[in-house]
This record gives C-alpha cells, structure tokens and sequence, in this order.
C-alpha cells in the first residue's frame, strides 16, 4: 500500500483533522483518510509521523517569527495529508 503526503490547503468539506497545533506562528494540521484509520498499526504510524511534522514546523515557525514577525501576522497555516491513493499487486509464478 502506498501513502501520499500531501501539505494541501483545506479541503472542500472541512474535514476536522486527526492531530493539530495551533500557536502565533503556525496553524497546522494533519488528516488521515478513512481507509488509514481502518488500519489501526498505519493510523498510528502515519500520527507518529504526522505529530513529528508537527512540531518540526512549529519550532521552525517560532524561529522564523522571531526574524520576521512581520510575515506571520495572522499566523501561517500548513497542512499534511494522509491518503492511500493506489495498491501495487504483484504477481510471482515459479515454475519446477
């Protein structure tokens, strides 16, 4: 199964995220489609991952901040997805 990681802007339907940070520099959330949460070991893979991105790109939006308040007024929002997008299925024949 492949995973997509997507940094998108909001979804249409607003869908309310699975993990999110919110702080003066930066709005950040992470997604996890229906088919991923269905698989419990993935789920908790992809927020590992997902609250790792997290906070890397709050500590760097704190940093940044602080050089440029100016470009964080109204804070900067960021986003990550989660998504199966497609199945590679692999055939293997082995003749005697």
């Amino acid at each position: 199964m492949s995973i997509a990681l997507l940094a998108s802007p909001a979804l249409a339907d607003d869908p309310k995220p699975d993990v999110t940070i919110k702080t003066k520099a930066i709005e950040a959330n992470v997604f996890l489609d229906a088919k991923i949460k269905a698989d419990p070991a993935m789920a908790a893979e992809s927020l590992a991952g997902g609250k790792k991105w997290l906070d890397k790109n709050a500590a760097e939006a704190a940093k940044e901040m602080k050089q440029d308040p100016q470009f964080f007024k109204d804070g900067r929002p960021v986003e990550r997805e989660y998504a199966v997008r497609y199945v590679s299925i692999v055939r293997d024949e082995h003749h005697q």
